[in-house]
């Protein structure tokens, strides 16, 4: 394993990582959590979200981003304009697909199930490449 991990959770530690991994695989969904290591709704929320990562299992993948990991981590937080933390954004065909926030997972599975739906409406199996 090359990478950091939180329990289950892959933990995203550079933009170029961030990057490099949401365009892995164009028919997954990557739901990344945007924490912060003193965050006590995040650390609540923890166990909830590695479940949902099970459940989702091959067909979304879990990652976890913590703002004060490093400047690149930092600017992904501005860049994003995360606000509060947990934030979750989900990417899908290596862009933005949606966004949520807090600890309820029913508005989390909600979210990941508007940005499968999007998916299943409108596209087919030639648009599997990346816009650049």
């Amino acid at each position: 394993q090359l990478w950091e991990s939180d329990g289950r959770i892959r933990v995203i530690r550079s933009k170029m990582e961030l990057e490099e991994v949401v365009q892995q695989d164009a028919d997954k969904i990557y739901v990344v959590e945007f924490a912060q290591h003193h965050c006590r709704p995040c650390r609540y929320f923890q166990r909830k979200y590695e479940r949902l990562s099970d459940e989702y299992q091959g067909k979304a993948d879990f990652l976890k981003l913590y703002g004060e990991t490093n400047d690149s981590t930092k600017k992904l937080f501005k860049a994003y304009k995360i606000a509060g933390t947990p934030s979750f954004l989900l990417f899908h065909k290596g862009a933005l697909a949606g966004r949520t926030w807090g600890i309820n997972p029913a508005k989390l599975v909600r979210a990941i199930e508007n940005v499968a739906e999007k998916d299943g409406s409108h596209g087919s199996d030639a648009e599997k490449g990346f816009s650049a």
